[in-house]
């Protein structure tokens, strides 16, 4: 008895069939996916590099001014939570626009920054922060570093004066340098009713007339105090003692002093008893 094998045949040739079938759906599945993926991803770089082209416009400095007492800038940034652990503030001056100075960024404050400026000369200036991970500032164009000049404070005594026609005594002052460069040469106005500076110690060059005297200080270092006493002698009768004193210069006066002088009311002169005869 003969058994045919075109049956089995054809059923094996069917499941080659299915099984090629589904090797190349699973090829198609795969390569569609792989399609997908890598358009899913192009995507999403070029989600981050326009985030990170956002940051780089957006980073400024904001509110940037100098600070007298301290030779800094002080300066805020939008936005707010950029990294500034490694900021740079460039310095470019000259038409040419070539990098003059480069200074590192500190913490000022809770929401500010500053950079110091010493050693970087007056004048104006282009700045730009720099080094900024995945930022880059923008420019401020002709910033002003101004001339440095010393910050001059003067204080009088606490103490009445209680003197006597004739009488010549001490009066304290100080003259306190508050600014980063030294004050040379300052000349001093001081103004004593009824009374005439005689020197002071340490000595300084005085010019006098009357009541009215000018002092030359020849040098105060920067952050320093200087204490001078005033020997003054009383030749007329005051029952309120008025004195003043001011710096000639107005413009190295301190704020508080520019537009006033330091004048007022120190004490007493009380007229020479009469002997009796």
């Amino acid at each position: 008895m003969k058994v045919s094998l075109k049956p089995l045949a054809w059923v094996l040739i069917g499941i080659t069939s299915v099984m090629l079938l589904t090797m190349a759906t699973a090829t198609v599945i795969a390569y569609f996916l792989a399609q997908k993926r890598e358009q899913i991803e192009a995507k999403i770089d070029s989600g981050v590099a326009n985030v990170l082209e956002g940051l780089t416009l957006a980073v400024r400095t904001d509110g940037i001014r100098y600070d007298p007492y301290e030779d800094i800038l002080t300066f805020r940034v939008k936005p707010e939570n950029i990294d500034m652990s490694r900021a740079k503030l460039e310095f470019y001056r000259g038409e040419n626009r070539v990098r003059s100075y480069l200074a590192a960024v500190q913490a000022y404050s809770q929401k500010s920054f500053a950079v110091s400026v010493q050693g970087i000369l007056s004048g104006l200036y282009r700045l730009k922060l720099t080094d900024i991970p995945n930022a880059t500032g923008f420019y401020i164009e002709r910033y002003e570093i101004p001339e440095r000049l010393p910050i001059l404070k003067v204080t009088l005594s606490s103490e009445p004066v209680a003197a006597t026609v004739g009488d010549s005594y001490p009066y304290p002052i100080s003259v306190e340098n508050l600014g980063v460069v030294p004050a040379k040469n300052i000349e001093m106005s001081i103004y004593a009713r009824n009374q005439q500076l005689q020197f002071t110690d340490p000595p300084f060059s005085i010019v006098a007339e009357n009541d009215k005297s000018v002092l030359t200080i020849p040098h105060i270092p920067p952050k320093s105090k200087l204490t001078i006493t005033l020997q003054l002698l009383a030749h007329g009768h005051e029952p309120q003692l008025y004195f003043d004193t001011y710096i000639v210069d107005r413009n190295l006066a301190h704020p508080d002093q520019k537009f006033k002088n330091s004048g007022r009311v120190i004490g007493s002169i009380t007229p020479k008893a009469v002997e009796a005869r």
